[in-house]
């Protein structure tokens, strides 16, 4: 079998070593990398046998059985419709995406092409959690009343080889933050008690780390189907506990269960003979790494091995985590319990095009009220700052622009984080010049030379800097 790879970090490497584990030399892997890097794709070809290209077409051109999608998440989506569309079977790092733009047409593709999707959660083949799963189903603790998970660590000793500042986690824009990244615990949760209804959320960033994605969030999840329905489930995530944790708690009328993660314990309380441990002993063939049981019943199914199809953790479900996800952000924001169905019956502006959404400031330099208005110090920082800045959290801009014809407030801008590929006409930059023609000008030259397509347009006023993240939101929905 051939596979190719988008993403040749640590867990890229992981899945690569366990399919030459699994298949050997049969196996064939080839990366695609979009920049040349010599001496990586040396150490690829020697410790794993890997072929590295740098034209995503003619990777694609080597007609791979399966694509391992496993660069950061904000990249996803884009890598996965090339993939659907070829009809080439997919295996992604969870989660599906950073936000739901195109995650309908991508799950039409998927079955319309008839290909295996798996998202790589996991957890779920963790020897705890596999082990209380079938407990549940016996009742062992009486009517469930209350459950409770945590996961927590610090981020910069994730990867200590690593500046944590650079990593994906770090970056919004990357797809990082705590509800992305430890969506491995929504997916469990869900896996034990069934869909979700409704989430309140409280995500934000509390902390000192130098990042700019959510670092703390606490949900109520309410689950919506099976004997569980109306359970609520509280859910802690952070990148900031230094004693790292990855613990759930279920209490029941008649006891409570206490599964640790790390130290790979679970445990059940009864009055008439209290806390003991329960052994998560099997049998060999059930006790594999977790890495290598899904790569596995991933290549099952593509096989289609009797039981593998069943077992595959398919597309379906990553959509569902990430509408617990974006019901837990649009919660965050507007301070009220959110329905999981309004993501997509309210919230499907990203899928009403194709193209990206693109936010604009138009930032002349000949302003004669205020002359230089735009990069006037207010507060410390230059005005046209906090229109960027809030611009730039806004997880539903995909880039940023800001439409001058002064170099200094293009350097201003390019500092706080806003692109200026081009210098605004002089023609359209005069006293009695609108700004229509200016945002006229700006998609047009990202059309004809970068070939961008434009889907929503947002007109983002740098006089206004009182406006958060949260107005440039609403205004997109």
């Amino acid at each position: 079998m051939k596979f190719l790879f988008f993403g040749a970090g640590s867990i890229g490497k992981r899945h690569m070593r366990n399919i030459r584990d699994v298949l050997g030399s049969s196996a064939n892997i080839i990366v695609y990398s979009h920049k040349q890097d010599k001496e990586k794709a040396e150490k690829l070809k020697k410790d794993i046998g890997a072929e590295s290209f740098y034209d995503m077409d003619a990777a694609f051109d080597e007609k791979p059985d399966a694509v391992f999608i496993t660069n950061p998440t904000s990249m996803h989506m884009e890598i996965a419709l090339k993939a659907a569309d070829k009809g080439i079977h997919i295996f992604m790092e969870k989660p599906v995406s950073h936000n739901m733009a195109h995650m309908d047409k991508l799950g039409q593709l998927i079955k319309n092409k008839g290909i295996v999707f798996f998202i790589g959660y996991d957890m779920r083949f963790n020897p705890v959690l596999k082990k209380l799963k079938p407990l549940l189903k016996d009742d062992p603790i009486g009517n469930i009343v209350s459950v409770s998970a945590e996961c927590g660590s610090y981020l910069p000793d994730w990867r200590p080889e690593q500046d944590y500042t650079r990593s994906y986690s770090a970056s919004k824009d990357m797809g990082g933050g705590v509800l992305l990244d430890l969506s491995h615990e929504i997916d469990y949760l869900i896996w034990l008690f069934g869909s979700v209804d409704d989430v309140t959320g409280y995500v934000e960033k509390r902390s000192s780390l130098e990042i700019d994605s959510d670092d703390n969030a606490n949900l109520i999840l309410s689950f919506s189907k099976t004997k569980f329905k109306g359970l609520k489930a509280i859910l802690h995530l952070d990148y900031l506990q230094r004693d790292p944790s990855r613990r759930l708690k279920i209490v029941g009328e008649g006891g409570t269960i206490e599964a640790d993660m790390i130290s790979g314990k679970l445990s059940m309380h009864k009055p008439e003979k209290g806390w003991e441990e329960i052994s998560l002993k099997t049998d060999s063939s059930d006790s594999k790494d977790p890495y290598v049981e899904e790569l596995e019943i991933f290549l099952g199914a593509i096989k289609g091995a009797e039981g593998s199809p069943e077992r595959v953790i398919g597309f379906d479900h990553g959509r569902h985590v990430m509408e617990v996800i974006e019901a837990a952000l649009k919660s965050s924001r507007l301070a009220r319990v959110v329905s999981t169905n309004e993501v997509y019956d309210k919230e499907k502006v990203s899928q009403v095009s194709e193209g990206k959404t693109i936010g604009i400031i138009c930032a002349r330099g000949g302003s004669k009220g205020v002359p230089g208005k735009n990069i006037k110090d207010l507060a410390g920082k230059p005005l046209i700052a906090y229109s960027i800045e809030e611009a730039k959290k806004s997880r539903m801009i995909d880039r940023l622009i800001v439409s001058t014809d002064d170099k200094k407030i293009a350097e201003v801008a390019e500092k706080y984080g806003a692109e200026v590929p081009f210098m605004r006409p002089s023609e359209l930059a005069t006293d009695t010049a609108g700004k229509i023609p200016a945002i006229q000008h700006a998609i047009r030259w990202l059309e004809d030379n970068e070939k961008e397509k434009v889907g929503i347009v947002v007109d983002i006023d740098p006089t206004s800097p009182l406006k958060s993240s949260d107005d440039i939101n609403s205004c997109i929905r």
